[in-house]
């Protein structure tokens, strides 16, 4: 089954959720801008830490949640199927 995401407001996420944001690149040699998808590992008042799926992680603030164009995944939480 191939996952939907729909936005999401800050105060709407919470741990075991999937998301895709817009992160940059603007290192030497940067790709710019584009997705990354992962769970939510830890959600506090004012920011989301992000497990991501290549690996990595990635801590997304509250403040700057509008440039980060988030999506949660309509299928519901990862169930590790």
């Amino acid at each position: 089954m191939s996952e939907t995401f729909e936005p999401v407001d800050f105060r709407d996420v919470n741990e075991g959720d999937r998301v895709q944001f817009v992160t940059t690149d603007n290192g030497f040699g940067g790709s710019g801008s584009y997705w990354r998808k992962g769970s939510v590992s830890r959600a506090t008042d004012k920011t989301v830490r992000v497990a991501c799926d290549d690996g990595t992680s990635a801590v997304l603030r509250a403040a700057d949640w509008g440039s980060r164009a988030v999506y949660k995944s309509a299928n519901g939480p990862e169930t590790g199927a």
